[in-house]
């Protein structure tokens, strides 16, 4: 697995694949919990084989408590050959995950694209509303049949934090209630 992890890292060509997020709200209200779905490749690129994926998830700790960072694979298109995964969550800093998914035995020959796992993140209760964060993917490789890595794409998503934005008076301005 140690081998597979650092292969997974290293800087190979470039394709077309990538580790997408998608379904993520454009919108959240402090103190939510805020779900993403992680896919790899699409009908349009497919892979050919697969035997693992890396990848960093990264996120700003001031919006985002580090602590809920959860991941689920209800739902993953792996179906049952992701039984026999290994899956490793590395902390690399208080805003950055890196994640290897990698079989133990044959690799995945029917998966050619698909749903990964969700991760979910909590909005911390003092977001500043108006304000806008990113959750995103990056690093990401995929190991063939072969066991050769190749870098693929990552992704970012922007999501505003919702309620009403404070603003202040600009100098020499009251914000004091006047009635006439």
């Amino acid at each position: 697995f140690l081998t597979l992890a650092a292969l997974l890292m290293a800087g190979m060509m470039q394709a077309q694949v990538a580790v997408r997020i998608s379904n993520a709200p454009t919108q959240a209200n402090p103190g939510d919990l805020i779900t993403v779905r992680l896919d790899l490749g699409d009908a349009a690129n497919q892979l050919t084989s697969f035997r693992g994926v890396g990848f960093d998830f990264r996120f700003d700790p001031t919006f985002i408590d580090p602590a809920s960072f959860a991941v689920s694979y209800t739902g993953s298109d792996l179906g049952q050959q992701f039984v026999t995964f290994v899956d490793d969550i590395t902390v690399l800093s208080d805003n950055n995950r890196r994640i290897l998914l990698s079989p133990v035995g044959n690799n995945l020959a029917n998966f050619r694209f698909g749903r990964l796992m969700d991760i979910s993140v909590r909005l911390r209760s003092n977001a500043t509303p108006g304000a806008v964060f990113n959750l995103t993917v990056d690093a990401a490789s995929v190991i063939d049949a072969n066991f050769v890595a190749k870098a693929v794409n990552g992704s970012q998503v922007a999501i505003n934090v919702a309620g009403l934005a404070v603003c202040n008076a600009p100098a020499g301005f009251s914000t004091t209630n006047v009635t006439t």
